[in-house]
């Protein structure tokens, strides 16, 4: 496993249990996670702009999100990343790679996390990296109970803006070429070194394979 993967299990990690954004003075943290957590309630009781249907959960595997690097361009290979298509089954997991994250698996775990991947990709020809995390919640609630925590806690206008058409929810980093979709059960985070815009080509090919999954059930 790469250590692309490993800090991308464990910032996901991070965010499930504190918010990214709720690194202040404990007395600050908690008015800041209460008014959080009441902004949850409200989010998840509020309807999803855009969409006439109810979001639908993705019961694949995350690792058939997998985009192929020849998709990106023919200069494009992929890196080695991290896929657990099941948080209760590690046994495609080094025994140095669990002891590694067993923290960040016990936190994903109780926080609803069933599945997660990160797909890295570089080009060949130039630096250009992109990297694509995929968290797999339980169920729609729990996604967007963390999408609310993280990504729409007080004053979150300072570091995201709104992108339309994009899943149920989308946001754009005003700090780096980070784009983070909420899909259903699923939040999507693609991030692009240096700057540019494959990352956002990564996100659309992602979401295509989310939206229209493959089923593993047929024979």
């Amino acid at each position: 496993m790469s250590p692309v993967g490993v800090a991308a299990f464990a910032r996901g990690a991070y965010r499930c249990q504190v918010g990214e954004r709720s690194r202040t003075p404990s007395r600050q943290s908690a008015v800041i996670m209460n008014t959080a957590l009441l902004l949850s309630s409200l989010f998840l009781l509020a309807p999803i702009q855009g969409r006439r249907d109810a979001p639908k959960a993705y019961k694949e595997k995350v690792s058939l999100l997998a985009v192929m690097p020849s998709d990106l361009g023919d200069d494009w290979k992929q890196t080695h990343g991290l896929v657990v298509d099941d948080m209760e089954d590690l046994s495609g997991l080094t025994i140095a790679e669990k002891r590694t994250l067993r923290p960040a698996i016990a936190q994903f775990r109780r926080m609803g996390v069933v599945g997660m991947a990160d797909f890295s990709y570089d080009q060949k020809a130039d630096i250009n990296m992109v990297s694509l995390q995929v968290l797999q919640f339980q169920s729609v609630e729990t996604a967007r109970r963390y999408w609310s925590l993280n990504y729409q806690s007080p004053g979150w206008q300072r570091f995201y803006v709104p992108v339309d058409g994009l899943g149920d929810r989308a946001f754009h980093s005003t700090r780096s070429d980070e784009r983070v979709v909420l899909v259903g059960n699923c939040v999507l985070t693609a991030t692009q070194f240096p700057k540019g815009t494959h990352n956002e080509r990564l996100m659309q090919l992602c979401l295509k394979k989310l939206t229209n999954p493959p089923s593993t059930s047929s024979p």
